[in-house]
């Protein structure tokens, strides 16, 4: 643990200079000791976050996702560590990864029984990522868990749209099927929208 404590203390040194390169290097060093010498999960978290701060700084998103990845195998609890997968996946291009590791989350979430941090976690995804149909499905799909049908009616109506606007027909086709198994009160637009849709 000293010896990565050592390497860790050259990083922060490195940093403070703004030598990218050698804080990485000092980095990558602390993590083969942190990985050889079996020590505890605290201090590997500690290195990898450094190793993400580096590749963050230096815009390594590829990089810097590989270790939030480690980080997040590490500590599953990390909301933040969470949010920081979704929005690197988001900004590289991965929309299923991102979606993925929001299922993920909630599942860890679900498995806890916190489902109201699942819901403040969900809304503010959506205000971060508004223009994303996957991250407003996902608020619906939670809201119906919750039993709280008529917002789930609204989420899922918005992703459907976004869907729409985006010509990704077999999305919204699954989610006016959803809709449609919630009996809402203009089901029968629904149903007009879902022949209309299969029939293009």
């Amino acid at each position: 643990e000293e010896v990565v404590q050592e390497y860790l203390r050259l990083v922060d040194v490195y940093f403070s200079l703004a030598d990218l390169e050698m804080a990485r290097k000092a980095s990558d060093q602390a993590l083969k000791a942190s990985q050889q010498t079996g020590v505890g999960r605290d201090l590997k978290v500690k290195v990898l976050q450094k190793i993400a701060d580096i590749d963050l700084q230096s815009l390594d998103w590829k990089r810097a996702l590989k270790a939030f990845e480690q980080i997040r195998n590490l500590k599953p609890e990390d909301e933040q560590v969470r949010l920081t997968l979704i929005d690197l996946n988001f900004r590289l291009g991965q929309e299923p990864q991102a979606v993925s590791e929001i299922s993920g989350y909630l599942a860890y979430l679900n498995e806890k029984r916190q489902m109201n941090t699942a819901i403040q976690f969900m809304e503010d995804m959506e205000k971060e990522h508004a223009n994303q149909p996957a991250v407003i499905r996902q608020l619906g799909e939670v809201y119906r868990q919750m039993g709280r049908n008529e917002d789930a009616l609204k989420k899922f109506d918005a992703a459907g749209e976004l869907y729409l606007q985006q010509n990704n027909r077999a999305a919204a086709i699954e989610v006016i099927m959803i809709i449609l198994s919630l009996n809402p009160p203009n089901a029968a637009d629904y149903q007009h929208l879902l022949t209309d849709l299969r029939s293009k």
